[in-house]
């Protein structure tokens, strides 16, 4: 498996780019809980920064040999950690908080709160991330939260939704934190996946700006363009792919029929062999842009 050393720079950039600068995923159920979304002000200060970033990555890049991450939930934490600690709009106060209470006489931790920090006009925040991708299961106009599931056919967005607003998000920060007054956001990105050739429905929990992109079956692959296209691996699932940089060892391009060949070789190899996996449809021959995106579920036989 992938880990997040194995990364170049160009991918570590264009993943940083895409957590910080791209639209939120969900909406909060009510009001009462705003979102994480960097605005113009943010923006500004952040574009000139990550072109520093882009001239001289070494500080990016030492931060990320140091910790190594194969899942990419926690891959994207240390990312975020790192703007929260270096980047211009925003100061780390604490990351990982553990939340501990008294059970029968001993000390159990029951979770954690993400990031404390405070932003340009000195407010006291708690974020709490949450990096996803479902795809959309519904066939009819209108879509519920239930009809996302992972790529791996078990968790929801009903679930996801519902675990970070309702108990994530109600948590507050303990001593030594509890003296400040927190605003609770919630930072969340991501994509959702469609039926491919299918209208998008809509979905009261979802932004109206969230990534957007299509699923498969392996079967449709024959329908697809002939195209060149890129497997992305997990840790490479955030970023569009805009250039070759982006790619690494097992970010492969190939001939349409080809990916199919080489899906069919990962399923059989894997222990998620039920998986939907990653690829992109790229422009030219050297597949050097990204035109869309897909999830490609396995063979009928392996869903079953």
């Amino acid at each position: 498996m992938q880990d997040s050393r194995e990364l170049n720079a160009a991918q570590h950039l264009a993943a940083l780019r895409w957590l910080l600068l791209s639209p939120p995923l969900v909406v909060p159920p009510d009001a009462s809980t705003p979102l994480a979304d960097m605005g113009s002000a943010d923006q500004a200060a952040i574009a000139p920064w990550l072109e520093a970033l882009q001239a001289d990555s070494s500080p990016l890049m030492a931060w990320m040999q140091q910790r190594l991450q194969a899942r990419i939930g926690r891959y994207a934490e240390q990312l975020l950690e790192f703007y929260l600690t270096h980047g211009p709009t925003h100061r780390l106060l604490a990351a990982h908080v553990p939340l501990r209470a008294m059970v029968d006489g001993l000390t159990v931790t029951q979770g954690e709160l993400d990031f404390l920090l405070v932003d340009a006009q000195g407010q006291h925040i708690h974020w709490e991330l949450a990096v996803k991708f479902f795809l959309c299961m519904a066939t009819g106009a209108v879509a519920t939260p239930a009809d996302f599931i992972g790529p791996n056919g078990v968790e929801t967005l009903a679930h996801k939704w519902h675990k970070l607003f309702a108990r994530q998000l109600a948590h507050t920060p303990p001593a030594p934190w509890d003296g400040h007054t927190w605003r609770q956001q919630a930072f969340t990105r991501g994509w959702m996946f469609y039926r491919w050739g299918h209208a998008v429905p809509s979905c009261e929990a979802l932004h109206p700006q969230h990534g957007t992109a299509w699923w498969i079956d392996f079967e449709q692959m024959a329908d697809l363009p002939d195209a060149p296209y890129a497997y992305l691996p997990r840790l490479q699932w955030m970023a569009p792919l805009q250039s070759l940089a982006q790619l690494g060892p097992e970010a492969v391009v190939l001939s349409r029929s080809e990916m199919g060949k080489h899906l069919l070789a990962l399923w059989a190899s894997t222990q998620r062999s039920s998986d939907a996996q990653m690829m992109a449809q790229c422009s030219g021959v050297d597949g050097q842009l990204e035109v869309q995106r897909f999830f490609v579920r396995p063979p009928r036989a392996k869903q079953a």
